[in-house]
């Protein structure tokens, strides 16, 4: 005779429940740990905003998009990146639910790039292209599943490019 008990509902619902919320905490515990998309040098650059709006978000999604082929890691943790103006330099999180880069430290610093700007170690310089712009749609999906659910995600990652590189 089998004297196991089958979980009722509310058990079920009990154990989803804490797992959501162990993944909410992993994920939120992620952010923490970021790894960086390095250094760039752009003396139009303002950190005015909580947020990387304007002259900054252009560069960022102009420039350094060139050389970040994914704003999250191998783990799924976001990438930070560091905007310097030859007097400030703005260490920016990338949020991937909403595609934006959130302030996360600005620091006094006169660093204007090495071996000519650019990302760390050398590379090319700040400023813009001109009116030569155009958007680049980008997008991902990424797919997890618990308990025998599934749940996609579509990442929007598009990008203006101004001909940096070409």
């Amino acid at each position: 005779m089998d004297d196991t008990v089958a979980p009722d509902e509310r058990t079920l619902k009990r154990k989803r429940t804490r797992l959501l919320l162990g993944g909410i905490v992993v994920a939120v515990a992620g952010l923490a740990i970021a790894a960086s998309a390095g250094k760039y040098y752009c003396p139009e650059c303002t950190f005015n905003e909580p947020a990387a709006f304007g002259d900054t978000e252009m560069y960022i999604r102009s420039e350094v998009n060139q050389h970040v082929n994914s704003w999250v890691d191998s783990k799924g943790n976001p990438l930070d990146v560091t905007i310097c103006n030859g007097t400030q330099c703005a260490t920016y999180l990338y949020v991937k639910l909403s595609s934006v880069w959130l302030l996360k430290k600005l620091e006094n610093s006169s660093w204007k790039g090495s071996g000519g700007g650019g990302m760390e170690g050398g590379g090319p310089g700040g400023g813009f292209g001109g009116d030569e712009c155009s958007v680049v749609p980008k997008t991902g999906s990424a797919c997890v599943s618990v308990n025998g659910v599934n749940h996609c995600q579509t990442i929007d990652s598009t990008y203006i490019d101004c001909g940096f590189g070409a």
